[in-house]
């Protein structure tokens, strides 16, 4: 086993003991947790969760994802029905190996490979790709001040499916410095395909 498999396991291992921890965290303080999301409560039982273990957590997978870019990706193989192929011009396809979501575009970041990430988003954001880069190297250089902005990218799904348009518009301006119709016209485009997933 080489240097970098053998790091893997052991992230692996720790990010398994950690979702343990936070899971038993969670069912201990699950009342606390609830009044905290109703806002009954000023303990912030979630924001001493998050401190606890939620942040261990997240490091560790930003870990794993760092020293899982460059991996050989072992393709399972696909049902002969399956079509996996993406037309491009002309009568031209190509199979992407890699589909575009946020997962890939965080690995890109932590790997500091802004120009890939960049393209990355203009597919998830349906942006032109001059403001996919853009966005790409703000959200790397918020990144790289503070790794929790990862967080705060991945809280957007959510915000979206609970109907919390404010909220989401917050997180484009926060994470890809996104804002007014660019903004508005990028969260159209992500609630349309949360619907038809």
């Amino acid at each position: 086993m080489n240097n970098r498999k053998r790091a893997l396991a052991i992230l692996k291992q720790a990010r398994g003991l950690l979702a343990s921890r936070l899971s038993e965290n969670i069912i201990e303080s699950a009342d606390g947790i609830l009044e905290d999301a109703e806002g009954g409560s000023y303990l912030d039982e979630i924001d001493s969760l998050q401190e606890r273990v939620g942040g261990r957590l997240n490091n560790i997978n930003l870990m794993i994802s760092s020293l899982a870019v460059g991996e050989p990706a072992v393709e399972e193989p696909k049902p002969a029905t399956e079509d996996t192929s993406v037309s491009t011009t002309g009568s031209e396809t190509i199979s992407d190996p890699h589909p575009k979501n946020f997962a890939l575009f965080g690995q890109q970041i932590a790997a500091n490979d802004v120009d890939s990430a960049g393209q990355t988003l203009a597919e998830v954001l349906n942006v032109n790709p001059e403001l996919a880069h853009q966005c790409a190297t703000d959200f790397r250089d918020r990144f790289n001040q503070d790794p929790v902005i990862i967080q705060k990218a991945m809280q957007l799904r959510t915000r979206l499916l609970a109907g919390e348009n404010n909220d989401s518009l917050m997180i484009l301006w926060d994470c890809f410095r996104l804002q007014g119709p660019q903004a508005i016209a990028v969260l159209q485009t992500l609630k349309v395909r949360l619907a038809s997933t």
